[in-house]
């Protein structure tokens, strides 16, 4: 395509179901930061891996994921990874999903490349979040081999013990977790007193656990529900159907509805006479 014919080229965005703006913009950023890192090593001529898959099986098994970027600049290898959302700000420092995603670079090409140094880097734009973490190769791998194998070893085989924490909120199993039910339920069993009765100290700790407590319970009655749409029966209770309203969000398209109102009426009327 030449240059006249893009230049031409009509804009389909505005028709897309699923265009967002923010997501475009973030996503240039993320391009742009990454063109910058290549810009920081040209002279020698670093080798990108985009949505490079990676195996981690020896550390951890059956362990495998998809790194969103790899950089390699001659001893050094570079793992970026890009997280749009902006509800939880994640920090590289000692993050064991990017040291296990540098793991799985580092077998995949530690054999090929002289590599000694490890740079893992998390960015998130909606929060204007870039952190870094840096690591020898030798540091790395004893942790993959003295805290990652050993820790995944006993998880493998539903050993080790269940520790909640924020964590938890990412958890697939989060809503029927016993060890999470006992933890939440500790809260539910606290001696409650009138509020005016308790100590400033004792609603201060109260404070920092109810959010927990309420995301914890708001996830039990969302698990029952998916359930009982599948057809499980929960004893004492039953699905109704909820009230549902309607709203338009496109303005267009709430004209076009009136204009073809106003000419329904208009027919009715004319039948009418």
């Amino acid at each position: 395509m030449d240059i006249l014919s893009a230049v031409c080229q009509p804009d389909i965005r505005e028709n897309l179901d699923y265009y967002n703006k923010e997501m475009e913009d973030c996503t240039d950023y993320y391009r742009d930061y990454i063109n910058e890192l290549l810009t920081e090593h040209d002279e020698r001529k670093p080798l990108m891996f985009v949505e490079q898959r990676v195996d981690f099986s020896r550390f951890v098994k059956e362990g495998f994921g998809t790194s969103d970027c790899i950089i390699i600049d001659n001893d050094t290898i570079f793992v970026i990874d890009f997280k749009y959302g902006n509800g939880v700000r994640v920090d590289a420092l000692n993050n064991s999903q990017m040291m296990i995603y540098a793991i799985g670079a580092l077998e995949m090409f530690d054999g090929i490349f002289d590599i000694n140094h490890v740079v893992m880097t998390i960015f998130q734009p909606r929060l204007e979040n870039v952190s870094t973490f840096e690591m020898t190769k030798d540091e790395l791998y004893n942790w993959a081999f003295t805290v990652l194998k050993p820790a995944a070893d006993m998880a493998y085989q539903g050993a080790g013990t269940l520790k909640c924490g924020d964590h938890c909120r990412f958890c697939k199993a989060k809503a029927n977790c016993r060890a999470r039910a006992e933890y939440n339920l500790k809260l539910a069993q606290y001696d409650f007193k009138m509020p005016d009765t308790l100590e400033d100290i004792e609603i201060e700790s109260l404070l920092g656990k109810l959010d927990g407590f309420i995301k914890w319970a708001e996830g039990i009655k969302e698990y029952a529900l998916k359930e009982a749409v599948k057809g499980k029966k929960w004893n004492g209770y039953k699905l109704v159907e909820g009230k549902s309203s309607r709203k338009y969000t496109d303005e267009k398209k709430v004209a076009e509805k009136i204009i073809k109102a106003q000419k329904e009426v208009r027919r009715a009327s004319q039948w009418s006479c």
